[in-house]
């Protein structure tokens, strides 16, 4: 190999380097501004409601016997039927944030509201604590430790003590647990199943049919705002009424 010849070479090796030095610069280039582009987008995105798709609404007026039930169902004309459970946060978040102001509905005669227990095989403490709530029920406390299991989630460690802290007679609650409870739970399970409930929340808004069924008209799954509930509720209760 001549020095000409060498150089020619050494030439084109160092153009091949650079031209795949640039390459892999621009390659750099490019990604990096696609991240930029993706960040700026996300970052910038207005704040969207945690939910799910829509689901179906069922076609069938359905019967709240078996329920837990707040409100006066010779006033009501308006429903709310909840599948839910106690170690749920998004639960936890309607049960703190939106029923409270769904519950001054049901204290002026316009809405029932009513639960049912969907507890999940992921949360351990869940199935418990809807059967010792299930047992509280036949002593008028279903509703009182719904808010305790709700507002502090340490009460599910031992669902039986909170039940005593508010005020359930023991040997009453512990004959319901041995005899009827896992059989109320699982009732409410075979709802949910039949209506394709799979995660909790879900609820189901309608007219109220006296004496006890819900004509759905609304379905309301995850987290949601409340003025949801409110514009669902409001609508219903206005068609009532003309």
């Amino acid at each position: 190999m001549n020095g000409d010849t060498g150089q020619f070479l050494s030439g084109v090796r160092d153009r091949g380097r650079w031209k795949l030095l640039l390459d892999v610069c621009s390659s750099i280039a490019v990604i990096a501004a696609a991240g930029i582009f993706v960040w700026k987008t996300l970052s910038t995105r207005p704040e969207v409601t945690i939910g799910r798709a829509e689901a179906p609404i069922p076609s069938q007026p359905l019967l709240l016997d078996g329920a837990s039930i707040k409100g006066n169902p010779e006033t009501a004309k308006a429903a709310i039927l909840e599948f839910a459970d106690f170690q749920c946060p998004y639960c936890a978040k309607f049960a703190q944030g939106t029923l409270p102001g769904l519950a001054r509905y049901a204290e002026r005669g316009d809405l029932i509201i009513a639960f049912r227990n969907n507890p999940l095989g992921n949360h351990p403490r869940a199935r418990k604590a809807a059967q010792v709530a299930e047992c509280a029920s036949s002593q008028n406390a279903f509703w009182r430790l719904h808010d305790q299991f709700f507002s502090k989630p340490e009460s599910l460690q031992d669902p039986v003590g909170a039940a005593e802290l508010i005020g359930v007679r023991l040997p009453q609650l512990r004959h319901c647990l041995e005899t009827e409870a896992d059989t109320l739970v699982t009732a409410d399970l075979s709802v949910a199943a039949s209506l394709g409930v799979r995660g909790t929340p879900d609820f189901f808004v309608g007219r109220f049919l006296f004496p006890n069924k819900i004509e759905v008209t609304t379905r309301l799954q995850g987290a949601q705002r409340s003025e949801k509930f409110t514009e669902a509720i409001d609508k219903i209760i206005k068609k009532a009424t003309d």
